[in-house]
């Protein structure tokens, strides 16, 4: 693996050189400038990873919402992503590479007028997720969120993560194969009530608790092994009378992925 590089936001750097003006056409600019850095940074330098942040759009969003600006905004974006994309396919080409593209936005906007966000309404809490690659079943059947990106580049960059790390990680890869997703849990007289959806019919599910979270300062959790089902059976009851605790950390681990869920209890 090469030297790992990461290609940052340079939008803070370059507000000097661009002048704020009354329809922000100066943030357009500086996005024109990150695309052309991430541009020769993907051809000559070649990153193995590269995150490139555009505001423009958004910055339209908040403005006009629902508008011909914001259309051309998402135009003017279509043509900077084509260039990053003309320049992973240059690197392919000549080097033999393998490159993975993803292009996602951080949230969506109200119904109302498409200009603001931040309530639980589905268009708000909604965000996309484009790719160069052929997605798996669960991105398919299931809903991907922003949580599924790393994972994701991480299976396709082929990371070794530790369990301890593993087990903390809510998203679910969105290419390869997956066993388990959309876990659901429920603790009731001293059962765990566990439910999952199975995406892969071979092997079976390992489930583990944990009381604790020692992961939070450092530490290693202690996690406790409970049972092993068939994952087609998608639903296990268990008596863990023998831990009692106002707090689980629950982990499933399947042939090819592991999803977790936490119990508090009397969260709100």
């Amino acid at each position: 693996m090469r030297n790992f590089f990461l290609l940052n936001n340079y939008s803070a750097y370059l507000v000097l050189d661009c002048p704020n003006d009354k329809e922000s056409n100066y943030m357009h600019l500086i996005d024109e400038r990150v695309i052309a850095a991430a541009d020769s940074g993907i051809r000559n330098q070649a990153p193995d990873l590269t995150w490139v942040y555009l505001e423009y759009t958004d910055d339209m969003g908040h403005r006009y919402g629902d508008s011909p600006k914001m259309t051309d905004a998402v135009e003017k974006l279509d043509k900077q992503l084509g260039k990053l994309y003309d320049a992973i396919q240059y690197r392919e080409a000549k080097y033999k590479e393998k490159w993975l593209l993803i292009i996602t936005t951080d949230h969506g906007r109200d119904e109302k007028n498409g200009k603001n966000h931040g309530g639980q309404s589905p268009r708000q809490r909604s965000t996309w997720i484009v790719s160069n690659k052929k997605l798996n079943n669960y991105a398919h059947l299931d809903y991907p969120a922003i949580v599924d990106i790393m994972p994701t580049f991480g299976n396709f960059m082929g990371m070794n993560l530790p369990n301890e790390v593993t087990r903390e990680i809510d998203g679910i890869s969105l290419i390869g194969k997956v066993s388990v997703a959309q876990p659901e849990i429920n603790v009731f007289q001293q059962k765990l009530d566990l439910r999952w959806q199975s995406l892969d019919t071979s092997g079976t599910v390992k489930i583990c608790i944990s009381t604790k979270n020692e992961f939070k300062t450092g530490a290693q959790d202690q996690y406790i092994f409970l049972q092993e089902v068939p994952i087609q059976k998608n639903r296990a009851i268990i008596d863990i009378s023998q831990y009692p605790s106002d707090f689980y950390k629950i982990v499933m681990e399947g042939k090819y992925n592991t999803i977790n869920r936490w119990f508090v209890k009397n969260a709100k």
